[in-house]
């Protein structure tokens, strides 16, 4: 919950970690910390340590001192201390003292809150796509007295697994339909990681607004599909120029001439659910709220979600 509220106001292109390993200037060895940001300021690097504590008793200036002792010993520019049960009012002198800042995350459960956070809607679509069966048309050899055909192994290797890498350029690179679908930007991997296990992601949504999630990008596969709507069925067929690409026939490697794919395809729409609220504060007053929560797909992955209310500056 921390790690993610704290992305939330760091700077941009700024590196957040939790938990990260960091060098004791002193000795070299590497010291833990809970959660870190790195980021430049011109040519100097700057380093802010998380240091996090959840236990019931209200934190001492002991803790305060070792984090300040830690903190200069990694070079850290700054510290933040995190507790859920508050500091002692020689703790919060102490902080000041050392130059530690502090941080109080509590559950919150007032009526605001909650009305806050019921205006929150997120949902995630998630783009589904199964390769079904293909044609291919092969360019014939003059020569032969019999139709090539694609030799019954690829058939069998395709049958068994769609994504099998069965045909091959002329540089002898050997590719599945999923490379042509990426070849055309048809299928992308740069988002797959925002909906994979156990990621957290924070969103602001101010009041009364909403939120969507694309687990990848709408292309000509989805084109007028309706979320929820079911699988439907599509066909996509590629020309290709004679050694552009190649296939295993009955006679050895013959270049396609045409290749079409029949896909099913179907776009989620998933709303998350969301369950406490959160109070981020300082001495100053509160910095934030936030309020977790999940979002379940159909193929068993979840992605946790953190929404926060704006920074106050």
């Amino acid at each position: 919950m921390v790690a993610t509220i704290e992305r939330h106001f760091s700077p941009q292109g700024a590196t957040v970690k939790s938990p990260d390993f960091c060098e004791d200037l002193r000795t070299g060895q590497k010291r833990e910390v809970d959660g870190s940001i790195r980021y430049r300021v011109g040519s100097t690097p700057i380093l802010i340590t998380r240091e996090c504590r959840d236990r019931s008793a209200t934190q001492d200036v002991t803790w305060i001192e070792q984090l300040a002792s830690k903190r200069d010993a990694i070079g850290a520019a700054c510290t933040v201390a995190v507790s859920a049960s508050g500091f002692s009012e020689p703790a919060l002198r102490a902080a000041r003292f050392h130059g530690i800042q502090t941080r109080l995350l509590r559950e919150i459960d007032d009526e605001a809150a909650r009305v806050w956070a019921s205006q929150m809607e997120i949902i995630a679509f998630r783009a589904v796509c199964r390769t079904l069966s293909m044609r291919v048309s092969l360019f014939e050899d003059r020569t032969q007295e019999v139709l090539t055909e694609l030799d019954p192994s690829v058939i069998a290797e395709f049958a068994a697994n769609a994504d099998v890498k069965i045909f091959r350029r002329a540089d002898g690179t050997e590719i599945a339909i999923s490379d042509l679908l990426r070849e055309h930007g048809l299928l992308r991997d740069d988002l797959r990681q925002t909906l994979g296990r156990g990621v957290s992601l924070t969103v602001p949504v101010p009041a009364k607004s909403s939120a969507q999630i694309a687990s990848n990008t709408p292309n000509l596969l989805f084109d007028g599909l309706e979320p929820n709507e079911g699988r439907v069925p599509r066909t996509l067929t590629w020309d290709f120029e004679p050694e552009e690409l190649l296939a295993k026939s009955t006679v050895g490697l013959r270049s396609i001439r045409q290749l079409s794919v029949d896909f099913e395809v179907e776009l989620q729409a998933v709303p998350a659910v969301f369950g406490n609220v959160w109070s981020y504060s300082m001495e100053g007053g509160e910095v934030s709220k936030a309020v977790q929560g999940s979002i379940r797909l159909g193929d068993g992955s979840e992605m946790r979600v953190v929404v926060t209310d704006s920074p106050k500056t």
